[in-house]
């Protein structure tokens, strides 16, 4: 399936404002095909005590008809 996303893509991190789980990007570009095609429109951007971390936000990946692969 085209649009399964790796499960283990999905990751967790704390910000000041809570925690928030999202897929990373290094992961999703180094193990899902298709991610030139993941929609612009789903990037998220994080600030951690650890530093900014980017990725795409799950609620809005499924929205637009993906999927978590276990």
């Amino acid at each position: 399936d085209p649009r399964a996303l790796p499960g283990y893509c999905l990751v967790r991190a704390e910000t000041r404002y809570g925690r928030h789980r999202f897929f990373g990007r290094q992961c999703l570009e180094r193990d899902f095909a298709g991610y030139h095609r993941l929609p612009n429109d789903c990037r998220v951007r994080l600030i951690t005590r650890d530093g900014a971390r980017s990725g795409f936000d799950p609620g809005c990946l499924r929205r637009e008809g993906y999927r978590v692969r276990r």
